[in-house]
């Protein structure tokens, strides 16, 4: 499960409605409901949350933000937030919540590409009557065709040429047949009844699909009906919509369009809201203390609470030991104190529940009274005592103490959960430790049940139980992670699925969740030179040899990277696959045989370099893009940022030596060295943040956080790149700082330094003419040294900063093992380091 949360979809109330008093959760629920504080800078928000409403005006651009780089632009074939959070609003659904209501019941539901609707046959079929004159981004009609379509395709109904993932096949799972008698009525033919299917048509995640477009396609574009057309996707950097001029809701939307620019680090995040640069946040991506303290900064900040149906849970593999002992589960579920956890992690700004949004966020969430009487909800002492009792009973205790592994996706907002968990576990005596697994190995490695504790967080979409007991618990779902399964609560599921009374389906729901056992998963809520110059014999012999060991070592090279990424565990074909249940072994195959994994490894190697060395980089397999398509725009940032630092470590750390060593063991000399050893010793990244913190205490700015061109806007670019450069140079500074120090100190020792001064020299003369000139040789190895480690070594420097470069993104591609990017990136590193390396032995 990757990242989770609502979808609130403020721009698309803004085409019913004329303001937006509270924007609604549109995202996947699940088991303990939490509620979360949004955030909406005033000069662009459509309204307050209270009062009278302003009347709305067009025009402007929104800048929101996306914690990571959507998986795909696929929403039917993803279960994260990434993907949804900025596609909704390229698409329409048949019908869809009330952004000013709540979504409990179908009765907040409102028409968007369905006109009406009706139920018959005693609640067995549902008729849709269809909008007209609606057509798609591309100028095709759109008709019920498309609808049809659209929930065949996710209900596995056209076979393999269907989804690659498909993640919510089993919300579907009633649907008979799907006719479509004329373009204006789509009719869904159920097996029985089931109330609830309204609201999964209005979830986030069920967005109608164009029955002339290849889903395939649809993973790097977009062709909706929707309110927003999508304008650039840039991978890594940000998703930009822009006004669909030809809605079919005249008037609508009132933005011009939409930026969501992906910044992964949390501080350049909150940097970015605070001065500006973001208007609004993320599902999920803030907390309550937090948002008070944005409120304090920056008074126009309009803040909000609202439910996003997310839960943060504890999944216990109850099919690996120790978890196959029921007193080991209950002893872990009773260690957790859930209050505090709110306290501690959440800040206050989340909600004990049970597997339903608690009360008063939903209306399926168990009574005050009922939640008391939960694991972990009692007193924490006592439970703690209880928990070392039944640990005690298992044959654990301080000689013999359970050790466990606790993994979790390796994003703050988990790592945050798991760390809490090992600490109440330690509590008990319980030895913890933590596995911090990448998002694209995360969803597939929960499904497998290759871990012990999984620290998680779970989405669903609205407030209802179909949604979340049949995708999280019913016997042999893909995504029951903790893989509980009990026949007797799956007939109690379905019961409650057909019951048309709400109330008496609202006590079968609060016996569900009373009576289901919960250990399974437990709810928290260079320097230029030298080759200019004449070349002779011995020049040319020595270009000769080191031209051969550059050619020899990018061989290597390429041979070590290519083989440690297909030794590594899984490849792409495995993290996009390898969930059980959501496998086209046909279309596996397809992508294996494209990929040459079918291959011997040797063969996969020679084709590979026979490509490279023709200029065909390949394709990437995450984007389905070409790779150089991806590539060719990052390396002259990631350049450009090598070079700006070096330049600023050159210009600081060259000077500050030499005066450093000519005046050595006075206070200068002491400060200059303090000021080196200090460079030596700070982290990067921990640099960039303090002067993003500094920018936002002292002038409340920060710059851009997308990528500005120099020919777009020079000044704008360049101070882009200075903040980091001197983030990143100045370690490069300290070290060369040390060297000149170093190398002049023993120069102006020598005899003919000494000779100079005794025939009247100047000391100007004698150190910048005569002994720096002799000192620079060491100095400049380091620096064409350092130029290299800079080429492969930003990623820090370039993630705070929110900089597209080589560096960052990367690291990316090694995480999804796509290798015609990692491989071809890796190359292209290892040419200009090479390079690099023979412009400073010339």
């Amino acid at each position: 499960m990757r990242g989770k949360g609502s979808r609130a979809r403020a721009w698309k109330a803004s085409r019913r409605d004329d303001s937006i008093r509270r924007a609604r959760p549109m995202g996947r629920q699940t088991r303990a409901r939490w509620w979360l504080t949004g955030i909406v800078l005033a000069a662009l928000a459509a309204s307050s949350a209270s009062g009278a409403s302003p009347t709305p005006k067009y025009g402007g651009v929104l800048n929101a933000m996306d914690r990571e780089d959507p998986p795909s632009l696929s929403i039917h074939e993803e279960t994260t937030v990434s993907t949804p959070w900025p596609m909704m609003s390229c698409y329409n659904n048949l019908v869809l919540f009330s952004a000013l209501r709540g979504q409990e019941s179908p009765a907040t539901i409102v028409g968007e590409l369905a006109e009406s609707w009706t139920w018959r046959d005693d609640g067995k079929t549902l008729v849709f009557t269809l909008r007209q004159g609606v057509r798609w981004h591309d100028g095709r009609p759109f008709s019920s065709k498309d609808v049809k379509y659209t929930f065949d395709l996710i209900r596995g109904a056209l076979g393999p040429s269907g989804l690659r993932l498909n993640p919510r096949r089993d919300w579907y799972s009633q649907v008979q047949a799907i006719d479509a008698p004329d373009p204006s009525t789509v009719i869904f033919r159920l097996k029985r009844p089931q109330p609830s299917f309204l609201m999964l048509l209005a979830s986030g995640y069920s967005p109608i699909y164009p029955a002339h477009v290849p889903p395939a396609e649809l993973r790097t574009r977009c062709v909706g009906t929707g309110p927003f057309k999508l304008k650039e996707y840039r991978p890594g950097e940000l998703v930009e919509m822009v006004r669909n001029p030809d809605y079919f809701m005249k008037g609508r939307p009132y933005l011009d369009g939409i930026r969501f620019i992906i910044i992964k680090e949390r501080g350049t995040r909150i940097a970015a809201l605070q001065t500006g640069r973001l208007d609004v946040t993320m599902p999920d991506e803030g907390t309550k203390t937090g948002a008070e303290q944005l409120k304090r900064a920056v008074p126009s900040m309009v803040v909000f609470e609202t439910s996003t149906n997310v839960n943060d849970n504890l999944l216990m593999n109850f099919k690996r030991p120790p978890f196959t002992d029921t007193r080991v589960r209950r002893a872990i579920s009773l260690a957790i104190d859930r209050r505090a956890y709110v306290q501690a992690v959440r800040q206050g700004g989340a909600q004990v529940g049970a597997s339903m949004l608690p009360r008063p966020w939903g209306v399926w969430g168990l009574a005050p009274d009922d939640l008391a009487g939960l694991p972990g909800s009692g007193d924490p002492a006592k439970q703690k005592a209880e928990a070392r009792q039944l640990l005690a009973e298992a044959g654990f205790g301080p000689g013999h103490p359970l050790r466990l592994v606790v993994s979790t996706r390796a994003i703050t907002n988990y790592i945050d959960m798991a760390t809490f968990v090992i600490d109440q576990l330690k509590q008990i005596g319980v030895e913890s430790t933590l596995d911090q697994v990448e998002t694209a190995v995360w969803p597939a490695k929960l499904t497998r049940g290759e871990y012990e504790l999984g620290a998680n967080r779970t989405g669903i979409g609205p407030d209802d139980p179909d949604a979340n007991f049949y995708e999280n618990y019913v016997c042999g779902s893909p995504r029951n992670y903790s893989q509980y399964c009990n026949p007797d609560v799956d007939k109690m599921i379905n019961a409650q699925s057909e019951m048309p009374d709400p109330v008496a389906r609202r006590r079968l729901v609060a016996e569900i969740q009373r009576n289901r056992p919960a250990p399974e998963r437990l709810q928290l809520r260079t320097l230029p030179g030298g080759l200019a110059r004449p070349v002779g014999r011995l020049m040319r012999a020595f270009l000769a040899r080191r031209l051969a060991l550059g050619a020899v070592t990018l061989i290597a090279m390429s041979v070590v990277i290519f083989v440690l990424l297909r030794v590594a565990p899984g490849n792409i074909v495995d993290l996009v696959f390898q969930s059980a249940g959501l496998v086209d072994p046909s279309e596996k195959q397809r992508l294996t045989h494209e990929l040459l994994l079918d291959r011997p490894i040797a063969v996969q190697y020679i084709l590979w370099a026979d490509a490279f060395l023709h200029g065909n980089l390949g394709t990437s397999y995450r984007y389905g893009l070409p790779a150089w398509q991806i590539i060719r725009s990052r390396i002259p940032i990631t350049l450009e940022l090598a070079v700006m630092a070096l330049l600023v470590s050159i210009a600081i750390g060259v000077p500050t030596g030499v005066v450093s060593a000519t005046r050595q063991n006075t206070w200068v000399d002491y400060g200059v060295r303090i000021f080196s050893l200090t460079g030596l010793s700070l982290p990067s990244f921990w640099l960039g943040m303090i002067i993003i913190l500094l920018l936002v205490r002292v002038f409340g700015w920060i710059p851009s956080m997308l990528y500005i061109a120099p020919w777009v806007d020079l000044r704008a670019h360049l101070l882009q790149f200075i903040f980091p450069a001197l983030s990143a140079g100045y370690r490069s500074a300290a070290l060369i700082n040390r060297i000149t120090r170093s190398s002049m100190l023993e120069v102006l020792s020598e005899d003919y330094v000494r000779t100079g001064r005794a025939k009247g020299l100047t000391g100007r003369t004698v150190v910048y003419r005569h002994a720096l000139q002799n000192a620079l040789l060491p100095v400049v190895t380091v620096i064409g040294t350092e130029f290299a480690f800079l080429i492969g070594g930003l990623i820090v420097t370039e993630t705070v900063f929110n900089l597209p470069g080589v560096a960052r993104y990367l690291v990316d591609a090694i995480l999804w093992r796509d290798y015609p990017i990692v491989q071809n990136l890796v190359m292209v590193i290892a040419i200009v380091v090479v390079l690099s390396n023979l412009a400073v032995d010339v």
